[in-house]
């Protein structure tokens, strides 16, 4: 027997007989007992651990901005609008840069990792904390 863990719901997961099961904690249940019985020799069940999502997972899940927030946020952290326009002007592919600035002068909404806001993050110098703090500041406005 493998006891994994209490769970969210506060059952137990446990591994009898090569089989995955998750345990009522019922002392009448008879797989709680043989626990009971494991815990009695000095073992103790691992308390539940949520899962940490990954920052990337985190940063999906950031809402997304409107034209005027995403401007908005970018002024209030110090970046000049004209610095955004010459960071697309620069970008070498011509179709990306075009591209870039159809997203720039027409998108309606913003996304956190859209790769032109990924990369014009990288082109004006700010680390990806620094566009997650600016990005929660806009998605107040």
């Amino acid at each position: 027997m493998e006891v994994h863990g209490y769970t969210k719901s506060g059952s137990i997961d446990v591994t009898i007989g090569g089989s995955r099961l998750i345990i009522p904690d019922d002392s009448a249940n008879r797989h709680r007992q043989m626990i009971a019985d494991w815990e009695a020799e000095g073992n103790a069940i691992p308390q539940f651990v949520p899962v940490q999502p990954s920052l990337e997972e985190k940063r999906a899940a950031v809402p997304t901005l409107s034209a005027r927030q995403f401007r908005l946020g970018l002024v209030d952290g110090g970046i000049d609008l004209a610095d955004v326009e010459t960071a697309i002007a620069a970008i070498p592919d011509p179709v990306e840069r075009q591209r870039g600035q159809v997203e720039w002068e027409y998108a309606t909404q913003f996304n956190r990792l859209h790769p032109l806001v990924v990369q014009l993050s990288s082109s004006l110098g700010l680390t990806p904390e620094q566009v997650d703090a600016m990005w929660e500041q806009a998605a107040a406005l």
